[in-house]
């Protein structure tokens, strides 16, 4: 799931899909009990794991509720909060209490790029688009994804013999443009400085073989 401004000022907003489609009302133990009996049927005896984007954007009232989920080991949690943003207190008890762990995540280097780049189109990325893309995301994997999803789309990125290309001419098209700007806003304008992210851990029961996983802010949620 993604926390957003929009739905940050409406209780339950980000969490309507775990009520069950009911509307939110009743007590708290109501809402949980109900939560919990939503996720069981959704998951089909398999092991829940909940992950947030943007969990700083979370409102209160779903905050909690997650908190609830996490603390008794209904679902195990995976969030990322931006840094300099505040992490929601019901999740931040959970690192206080020993029952979920808390990493800071950079932004990803220009190698990190190729990477992920070269994976999502399965072939290597030659060095002018790789800088070309990191420069412009500023390590920041939404942007990355929305920016290699833009190029290949206007025709910009592609492949000639064993490298992907990215003309020369490209840029990126008016919603990714404006995303890009809205991401990037106030930040510094080197493009090391982009922005890093903290990611939030807490897995159900004993962990095992790698159970608690991370993931760079932006991937989706």
């Amino acid at each position: 799931m993604v926390a957003t401004t929009a739905a940050a000022t409406l209780p339950f907003a980000a969490v309507a899909h775990l009520l069950g489609g009911r509307a939110p009302g009743g007590t708290a133990l109501e809402l949980f009990t109900q939560a919990r009996a939503a996720l069981a049927q959704e998951a089909g005896g398999r092991r829940v794991v909940l992950g947030i984007d943007d969990a700083h954007l979370l409102d209160g009232a779903s905050a909690t509720l997650v908190g609830h989920l996490a603390a008794s080991g209904t679902a195990s949690l995976v969030c990322t909060v931006c840094s300099g943003e505040a992490t929601p207190e019901p999740l931040a008890a959970l690192v206080r209490n020993g029952d979920a762990e808390q990493l800071e995540l950079d932004a990803l280097s220009e190698d990190a790029v190729f990477d992920l780049v070269t994976g999502a189109l399965g072939g290597q990325v030659d060095g002018a688009a790789t800088h070309r893309l990191w420069r412009l995301s500023r390590g920041n994997p939404l942007l990355l994804r929305e920016l290699v999803d833009d190029a290949r789309q206007l025709g910009a990125l592609e492949r000639r013999g064993a490298l992907w290309h990215l003309a020369g001419t490209w840029a990126p098209g008016e919603r990714t443009g404006d995303l890009v700007r809205d991401r990037l806003a106030g930040l510094p304008g080197r493009p090391r400085g982009g922005r890093g992210s903290r990611a939030v851990g807490a897995a159900r029961g004993p962990p095992a073989g790698g159970d608690l996983r991370t993931r760079q802010p932006g991937a989706g949620g």
